[in-house]
């Protein structure tokens, strides 16, 4: 799985080099993978020095700061787009739909892809699925407040749910948004775009981490032998 990961990371950067040849706006998003992509990038990327980064969490902007990258927020964008983004996911399905926000910044993620131009996600080889939800569950982000009201209505819609527990603290994981997860036992999903629209009309919720199609522009997948295969959204 390691070796996936790097080399997902590696084919993301060969595709990042062709675009920020002389720097960019550039948008980051979270996980283990995407922590690969940063290493490579710190270590052979010139434009990094002519670039912006904007970072979905505090985790990646941890990360990013280790490696010398300095982050600036989003509401500084000129003119509200992102060159490109790069991210992971928990769950790529045949058709490019995704499940995300295993570590909790859905909402986040979801904002940066929405605001960028062109989109790449980086995933090992082991998050592939024959259908979305087949694998795993979807987080849900739901205001706090709220999530009595959240689980009763998903029950009624007849999922299975859990509400996400921190590990090393006592309660629920809170969010860099202040708000709690709420992860989302499905089953497999024949359509992703229905779903998301059934779980984000739910008063209280804020996103969902299915992640259609729409928001992939190419995914590059990661095998353990070192290669990696780039799929582009036809």
């Amino acid at each position: 799985m390691e070796q996936g990961k790097v080399a997902a990371a590696r084919g993301a950067y060969e595709i990042f080099r062709e675009i920020c040849r002389d720097g960019c706006v550039v948008g980051i998003g979270s996980g283990s993978t995407v922590k690969k992509f940063i290493e490579i990038l710190s270590c052979n990327s010139p434009q990094v020095s002519r670039s912006f980064f904007y970072s979905s969490s505090l985790d990646t902007t941890y990360a990013l700061s280790k490696r010398g990258i300095r982050t600036v927020e989003p509401f500084s964008l000129v003119d509200d787009q992102i060159d490109v983004y790069i991210d992971g996911a928990d769950e790529v399905s045949e058709n490019l739909d995704m499940i995300k926000g295993g570590g909790g910044a859905l909402l986040r993620e979801k904002v940066l892809a929405s605001l960028s131009r062109y989109r790449i996600f980086i995933v090992d080889s082991t998050k592939l699925s024959p259908r979305l939800g087949s694998k795993t569950p979807v987080p849900v982000e739901v205001v706090p407040f709220s999530t009595p009201l959240v689980l009763r209505e998903l029950k009624r819609l007849g999922y299975g749910y859990i509400l996400r527990r921190g590990r090393g603290k006592l309660g629920p994981v809170v969010t860099d948004n202040g708000n709690f997860i709420v992860d989302v036992y499905t089953g497999p999903i024949s359509d992703p775009v229905q779903v998301d629209r059934r779980l984000t009309t739910i008063v209280g919720v804020v996103a969902t981490g299915i992640f259609p199609r729409d928001f992939v522009d190419v995914l590059v997948i990661g095998y353990e032998d070192g290669g990696y295969k780039v799929v582009f959204k036809r």
